[in-house]
């Protein structure tokens, strides 16, 4: 029988940056799931270099220690529930990687010089992030940006350049 999420034990996560200023707070039953969903769609997360959590009993508790973080530590990044920040925490801020339109002109470049085959689908958002020291998240919002310029195609993880739709994979035996 399963324990319903109320009752589970939850943790309180907080990430912070090489200066160790508190970047975000939130709270979970699964530490590992939810870091990697945090890895791939937030635009801030190569900014993570530290990361601590501690357990509570259930998730009213966990809940009761998150909301004193944030009214107390200010989280830099939170879109929390607790809206509006307290006036205490004035630097809340949607991150927008400072470096998204270099990530832009390198991508761009690649595409012009050729790295990636044409009629292939382009790397995954996290491996061309790990190549351009960007997050994922900044790299899946390049990829929409350049479909509505008619450079790439595609959706979801399956991005390709413009004209050049990859041919779909057939399973052995069929299309005979």
């Amino acid at each position: 029988m399963k324990t319903s999420l109320a009752l589970r034990r939850t943790a309180l996560y907080r990430f912070f940056n090489v200066d160790d200023v508190l970047l975000y707070a939130g709270i979970t039953h699964d530490l590992e799931k939810r870091w990697n969903t945090h890895r791939l769609d937030k635009t801030w997360w190569h900014l993570v270099h530290r990361k601590t959590f501690e357990w509570f009993e259930n998730r009213a508790l966990a809940e009761d220690a998150e909301a004193k973080v944030l009214t107390t530590e200010c989280p830099r990044f939170d879109a929390s529930r607790l809206n509006p920040f307290p006036p205490a925490c004035s630097v809340h801020h949607i991150y927008e990687d400072p470096r998204r339109s270099e990530v832009k002109a390198l991508l761009l470049a690649d595409v012009d010089a050729e790295e990636y085959r044409r009629g292939r689908v382009l790397p995954y958002a996290t491996v061309l992030a790990e190549r351009y020291e960007t997050s994922p998240a900044t790299i899946s919002s390049l990829f929409i940006e350049l479909a509505a310029s008619r450079v790439l195609e595609g959706r979801g993880s399956r991005w390709w350049l413009r004209g050049c739709r990859p041919a779909r994979k057939t399973s052995s035996g069929a299309g005979k």
